[in-house]
């Protein structure tokens, strides 16, 4: 059989004749069709995993020690089964599961390989789809692919198993929603088009209201004529540009804060989307802990509010915005 083999970690792969291995006991012989090329075939080849931070995972921890063969997304037609291969036929074309365990272990026997701690993973562990052939320990590790296009079917070995993995975890973990917070949240997204038409009509409201009011220095909504990214919201927001916006209070950060500390009706939070209107003065609060440099190079100016506009009425937006700014002036 042909293989291509990484000898060195970032050197080209060498290809390799060896003989064919004949399937024994449960074993399987799978002749290769497809074979997928995952991101983790990268990192493998290169020998190491970038955590970032100058740190690195080297495979050669995990038993990936040259020579071997990646490829953990095989797809084949059976060659030739062992004498207790039960249910399997030379000449059906069958999906290799990669993610094989030891065999022994209770997790093993349980039906989950993936979590084996002394996996045998085919193209990390053993031998992969980088070759000719693939030898299989057990006709339980192949799939029936019929209906599905073979390229595409190879590579559901990897990408089924890693969402199988994270949904299987869900209920043990705890994220699966209640009945009556999975009810709530379908309440709220049956009324969404209805709120974020209010939302986006009171902010174009409010973004007018502030580009004359005496008391800001500028306004950046990108539903006003004249902002940069008007033409764009035109182009793909034609129903509104969100409820969120931003403007400078003159006076600079302490204006900033005092206007804050002055509004009645808008909430003082931190989170956005929300059905009331929502104010915070980033500098002092959600980015307080840069230097002024770092802030305004994250686009965070002193005197500047952001906004999340709310349903409420417009009116009592307006007002209460006034009165906050007239106290901003006040020392």
């Amino acid at each position: 059989m042909i293989s291509y083999q990484i000898i060195e970690h970032g050197k080209p792969l060498q290809k390799v004749m060896q003989e064919t291995p004949k399937p024994t006991g449960t074993e399987v012989l799978v002749k290769i069709t497809r074979a997928g090329v995952c991101h983790s075939d990268v990192h493998i080849w290169d020998g190491y995993f970038d955590w970032g931070g100058g740190k690195r995972f080297y495979v050669k921890d995990r038993g990936c020690i040259p020579p071997f063969t990646l490829g953990h997304e095989p797809f084949g037609v059976v060659a030739a089964a062992g004498p207790r291969a039960k249910g399997v036929k030379v000449g059906q074309k069958r999906i290799v599961y990669p993610w094989i365990g030891c065999g022994k272990c209770a997790v093993c026997k349980a039906g989950q390989d993936n979590y084996c701690m002394k996996a045998q993973f085919l193209g990390v562990m053993k031998p992969g789809a980088y070759s000719s052939h693939v030898l299989v320990p057990h006709p339980k590790y192949l799939v029936d692919a019929a209906g599905i296009d073979e390229g595409f079917a190879a590579t559901l070995g990897c990408s089924a198993i890693t969402a199988y993995s994270g949904l299987n975890k869900l209920p043990k973990l705890g994220p699966t929603l209640s009945p009556l917070s999975a009810w709530l949240l379908l309440q709220g997204l049956e009324s969404l088009p209805m709120r974020m038409d209010r939302h986006c009509a009171n902010a174009l409201g409010v973004a007018k209201f502030l580009q004359d009011h005496p008391r800001v220095a500028w306004v950046n909504y990108p539903g006003l004529p004249g902002n940069k990214y008007f033409s764009l919201a035109q182009k793909y927001l034609p129903k509104g540009a969100s409820g969120l916006l931003n403007f400078g209070v003159k006076g600079g950060a302490k204006a900033g804060e005092r206007f804050i500390e002055a509004a009645e009706f808008m909430s003082h939070l931190a989170n956005i989307g929300d059905a009331k209107t929502l104010i915070i003065h980033p500098a002092s609060t959600t980015h307080r802990q840069m230097s002024d440099e770092e802030q305004l190079k994250a686009g965070v100016t002193p005197d500047m509010i952001r906004m999340s506009v709310g349903i409420e009425s417009l009116d009592d937006i307006l007002w209460d915005i006034d009165q906050a700014l007239s106290a901003s002036a006040k020392a």
